[in-house]
């Protein structure tokens, strides 16, 4: 007796070891508007592009900025007439100079413009990325909604062929059936079978590209909550395909980027003549002699 209840004692701690070591499972149940709303909140690699757009506006304040000028003081240290108290000789010498760099030729018109173009393109970079990986997270989202409503039958269809099975097992047994039926049956149950294993290691693969995009630990389950309402009420046939067409011409970012690229090597080239322009540098320069005198 006490050998009993020292078996069930036993084997009670090491189930309870094996739950407390197996990881916790939770659901985590998303509607689409939540699932972006997270994806936004939690996506590092978009804040540091929306960083990049911020340094490349910091560089459009450096190219409207104007050259600074350059003023110079010169002075003799020594001209061989020093005094005791006051150590200005009548020679001495103090010269300055002020100069101004002007640019010809438009090159800080051409700087701003391709500063603008260069931000511009970093906006439709962050947008394009953006668009990207929005993209998967709907398409990644509805994919394991219906996956899993596929499983839902295969796992019907398995647990009916299963009962079938069983009963022409037993009616084989009584010679009723003939066993090449029974196999029929068997076989068709095993395709099943693999085919429903094969939904679920796609689902499982779906599913962990859906947390990366989310920043999801391991342990949450994903359960998406589609609208089924608002699904019902697509219809593609209500928006005319130029209308479409229109709307892709001028709001795709891929499109946008090609675009700006194209705008930008022209700019650059622009530039680039423009750099073949001298600039003007005046000069205006003096000298001033100890006696007062100014040249």
């Amino acid at each position: 007796m006490v050998k009993k209840w020292l078996f069930l004692f036993v084997g009670f701690c090491f189930s309870s070891l094996l739950a407390l070591a197996q990881p916790q499972v939770d659901t985590l149940r998303l509607p689409l508007p939540s699932a972006e709303k997270m994806f936004l909140d939690s996506n590092l690699q978009l804040l540091a592009q929306r960083y990049n757009i911020d340094a490349n506006q910091a560089l459009v304040i450096q190219a409207r900025l104007w050259p600074n000028p350059n003023f110079s003081v010169g002075h003799t240290l020594y001209s061989g007439t020093l005094k005791k108290f006051f150590p200005l000789g009548a020679d001495d010498e103090t010269t300055f100079g002020l100069s101004q760099t002007i640019l010809l030729a438009g090159k800080r018109n051409k700087q701003i413009q391709l500063a603008l173009a260069n931000v511009k393109l970093t906006e439709y970079q962050f947008f394009d990325l953006l668009r990207t990986l929005k993209y998967t997270l709907r398409t990644d989202f509805f994919h394991i909604y219906y996956l899993r409503q596929s499983a839902k039958v295969y796992d019907e269809e398995i647990k009916a062929l299963t009962h079938i099975v069983t009963a022409f097992s037993e009616q084989q047994g009584k010679g009723y059936i003939s066993e090449k039926e029974v196999i029929r049956i068997k076989a068709q149950l095993y395709t099943f079978q693999s085919e429903y294993s094969d939904l679920l290691n796609q689902v499982n693969d779906v599913e962990s590209e859906l947390r990366l995009v989310l920043q999801v630990k391991p342990n949450f389950f994903i359960d998406p909550v589609p609208d089924s309402i608002g699904i019902r009420k697509l219809d593609p046939s209500q928006i005319p395909l130029p209308t479409l067409m229109d709307s892709a011409y001028h709001n795709r970012t891929d499109l946008q980027i090609a675009r700006t690229n194209t705008n930008i090597n022209q700019l650059n080239y622009n530039y680039q003549k423009a750099l073949a322009v001298p600039d003007l540098e005046p000069l205006a320069a003096g000298r001033r002699v100890a006696a007062g005198r100014i040249g």
